[in-house]
């Protein structure tokens, strides 16, 4: 009997260092991919509704462990809103750390003199994907307070 519970102990202690070693690993040690996903956390968002859209664009593996780590950091009501880029499979603390500092990736747009509204209402969308008609329904109606 002795020797069943020793055993059972090594075996829990075994699995539980397996545990750890494979959520350390995910945590801080993954290396990341070149590739880069573009991910948009709107206002609101609980902590599992982030988990869940990285783990959609192949930026964590793991939500539920993304939710607990955290959890564990105390971090769940701190992540901001915004347009993010992150490289595929990245270390969770390092995306944290992004989320929470509000690290967000800002596109430059550059409208040569002369250009006719239509022309602008082109190039966004082409560089930020804002249907031309929505621009220019902001753009004419703008006291009516539309967002883009």
């Amino acid at each position: 009997m002795r020797r069943y519970i020793k055993l059972s102990f090594i075996l829990n202690l075994c699995s539980l260092l397996l545990c750890l070693a494979y959520a350390s690993y995910h945590i801080y040690l993954r290396k990341a991919s070149d590739a880069t996903q573009d991910v948009t956390i709107v206002k609101g968002s609980s902590a599992q509704d982030i988990a869940k859209l990285l783990h959609q664009k192949n930026i964590i593996d793991h939500p539920t462990l993304f939710y607990a780590y955290t959890r564990f950091k105390k971090l769940g009501t701190k992540l901001k809103p915004g347009s993010y880029q992150f490289a595929l499979h990245s270390p969770m603390d390092n995306i944290l750390d992004k989320l929470n500092a509000g690290d967000q990736r800002f596109i430059s747009v550059t409208f040569p003199e002369g250009y006719a509204l239509k022309d602008i209402a082109k190039v966004l969308k082409n560089r930020l994907d804002i249907e031309p008609k929505t621009f220019l329904d902001f753009f004419y109606n703008r006291s009516q307070g539309h967002p883009l």
